[in-house]
C-alpha cells in the first residue's frame, strides 16, 4: 500500500495506471447509479479483461457499499493516489506467494460482516488472476519477492 500512497497519478506504471482508473471510475458510476459494464467494459474489453469485469464490479460494489467506515476514493482527474486507493490498489495487485491470506486479513479489517468478507475477497481474488492472465497485474514489491532491489 505505502508504495502507491500519495504518489503521482502519473508516476504509475501501465497496469497500475489503469487499475486507479478502474476503481475511480467505477466508483463515480456508483455513486451515479451508472451501470459498470457501461462505464468499464470498453476499457477492459481493450485489455483482454471482460473476464475480470464481473469480479471487479461485484467487488467494488461491496467494497463502497459495505466498509464498516466509508471509502475515500478521489476524483477521475486527481493528481494523487489517496490512503483508500492505495489500500485498493495493493489489494487487487496483490500476487505473490503470501497475497491470499494477506488480502483476506487486510478486508477484515474494513468488513465485519462475515458473508460479505468471503464474497469481496473471492471477486477480488478472482479479478486479480484476471489482471495477471491479462499481463495487467501491478509488479510484485522487492519487499515481498525476497530478492534485492535491481539498481
Amino acid at each position: 500500500m505505502y508504495r502507491y500512497l500519495d504518489r503521482p497519478v502519473a508516476a504509475l506504471g501501465p497496469g497500475e495506471s489503469f487499475l486507479l482508473w478502474s476503481i475511480r471510475r467505477a466508483a463515480a458510476a456508483i455513486a451515479g447509479k451508472h451501470c459498470l459494464g457501461g462505464a468499464l467494459g470498453p476499457a477492459f474489453g481493450r485489455h483482454d479483461l471482460e473476464s475480470g469485469l464481473p469480479h471487479f464490479a461485484m467487488a467494488m460494489a461491496l467494497l463502497l457499499r459495505d466498509c464498516d467506515s466509508p471509502l475515500e476514493v478521489m476524483a477521475p482527474d486527481a493528481p494523487q493516489v489517496s490512503e483508500h486507493e492505495a489500500l485498493l490498489l495493493a489489494l487487487f495487485g496483490a500476487t505473490d506467494t503470501g497475497a491470499e491470506q494477506r488480502v483476506r486479513d487486510t478486508l477484515a479489517l474494513l468488513l465485519s460482516d462475515g458473508g460479505v468478507l468471503t464474497a469481496t475477497h473471492r471477486a477480488a481474488r478472482s479479478f486479480t488472476a484476471a489482471l495477471l492472465a491479462a499481463g495487467m497485474a501491478p509488479p510484485i514489491p522487492d519487499s515481498l519477492t525476497g530478492e534485492k532491489p535491481k539498481r
